[in-house]
């Protein structure tokens, strides 16, 4: 074994893995965690349909016949191969291993299956659409909602926490994936309510000129918007009155 070889890529490694913790933006999130894919390996895996983790054959096999019904127009064929798997887990794919091994991704084949089935709800979705009756597409969306389900989004209690919720809300609505259920625990219920009361233009505001981060750090009463992560008492008409504010 190449022993200073090793110990090059595993220092290389740790920098990268630092990079991305620190990472200012989403976008910058991504470009290094691809970067780190590429140093590990982890792309190639991604790239690479085959796992014991689930059935790529099927999800493979399944991703083809969706493409070629919605190219070709067929639109109750389409209709048809989506009823008959309108779930998240389909083939094994919603597996957490597979979720884990890479950090900018799962396997490719995934993703492009996932992207197949939107494009394909998107395709069926318009009211305008005339390929099938407005009532049974509108039957099929109220099953598929059902079986599919709705993700939420549950943030944790504990003082400093309550500072990445904000911001870890503020990538999921740039993104376009902030769920629409938000719950939370002590500082979470607090940023849940933030942003509940909130459109998510008027959240996203809240970021200009560090208004978020004065506010929250600006020293009222007793308290910093409850994060302060100290043991000291505080007085709760002080803690509404700041919610309220806020």
């Amino acid at each position: 074994m190449n022993i200073q070889k090793f110990s090059r890529k595993s220092r290389s490694l740790r920098k990268f893995g630092q990079a991305v913790s620190q990472a200012e933006s989403y976008e910058q999130w991504l470009a290094l965690a691809e970067a780190y894919d590429r140093e590990t390996g982890a792309d190639e895996w991604r790239r690479n349909d085959a796992s014991r983790q689930y059935d790529h054959a099927s999800i493979s096999k399944r991703l083809q016949r969706l493409r070629t019904l919605r190219n070709k127009g067929d639109d109750h064929g389409l209709l048809f191969a989506l009823n008959e798997g309108i779930h998240g887990n389909m083939a094994g794919m919603g597996r957490a291993a597979l979720y884990q091994r890479a950090k900018a991704g799962t396997k490719v084949l995934i993703e492009d299956y996932i992207n197949e089935i939107r494009d394909s709800l998107n395709y069926l979705a318009p009211r305008d659409f005339l390929g099938i009756p407005w009532a049974e597409r509108i039957e099929f969306f109220q099953r598929a909602s059902h079986c599919y389900g709705r993700s939420a989004l549950m943030l944790s209690g504990g003082g400093t926490l309550g500072y990445f919720h904000f911001g870890v809300i503020k990538t999921l609505i740039e993104q376009g994936l902030c769920p629409a259920v938000i719950s939370g625990a002590s500082a979470g219920a607090f940023v849940a309510s933030i942003v509940g009361t909130r459109t998510d233009a008027e959240y996203l505001q809240l970021f200009e000129n560090n208004y978020l981060a004065r506010a929250l750090t600006a020293n009222r009463g007793n308290i910093k918007i409850g994060f302060s992560g100290g043991s000291d008492k505080v007085d709760m008409k002080v803690i509404k009155r700041e919610m309220a504010r806020m």
